[in-house]
């Protein structure tokens, strides 16, 4: 009997990420990411995609986000499998970004 697996991962880290933001910054809420991954976050999925090498895909489900289609790429590698984006896998929409900073969220 064939099994199937299913392997979830997160996208690797993005543009807009907290590291362009003022040292206090604890968190920001944003709108549906369509930002590129920063070179930390290529470095981040293709050492994802080093490690699954030897796993066949048979297809790669991603969100619709570029950095997420840009990490399901680099995790393909040189494989066959189609990647289909799905916006349903889109993350929430929190609208325009907010920067939270200080010791409270709320602030």
């Amino acid at each position: 009997m064939d099994l199937t697996s299913i392997i979830c991962k997160r996208k690797g880290r993005c543009k807009g990420g907290l590291s362009g933001f003022p040292p206090k910054a604890l968190w920001t809420l944003a709108g549906i990411n369509i930002l590129p991954l920063t070179p930390l976050g290529v470095s981040q999925a293709g050492r994802l995609g080093e490690a699954l090498r030897d796993v066949h895909f048979d297809v790669i489900y991603t969100s619709s986000s570029g950095s997420a289609r840009q990490t399901a790429e680099l995790v393909r590698g040189l494989q066959s499998a189609d990647i289909i984006a799905c916006d349903e896998l889109q993350e929430i929409d929190m609208g325009q970004g907010r920067l939270y900073s200080g010791g409270n969220k709320g602030e």
